[in-house]
């Protein structure tokens, strides 16, 4: 596996369980993780959706 990969795949589990345990401010770091890394490796495809999805839960979540 690559690094991009493994980033990705580490960000998404952790994003996972941190959301099947409620802990909000975990989970949105670990998208955010997971779109940087996107970001990174120039793919922005996969990046930008991730970015825009934790600033929604964030401002929903009062975690600005």
């Amino acid at each position: 596996m690559d690094r991009l990969g493994e980033v990705v795949f580490c960000a998404r589990s952790a994003a996972a369980a941190f959301h099947v345990y409620g802990d909000t401010r975990r989970y949105l770091s670990a998208l955010m993780a997971e779109a940087v890394g996107y970001y990174s490796a120039d793919r922005d495809r996969e990046a930008v959706p991730l970015f825009e999805r934790v600033a929604t839960l964030a401002r929903s979540a009062q975690e600005t």
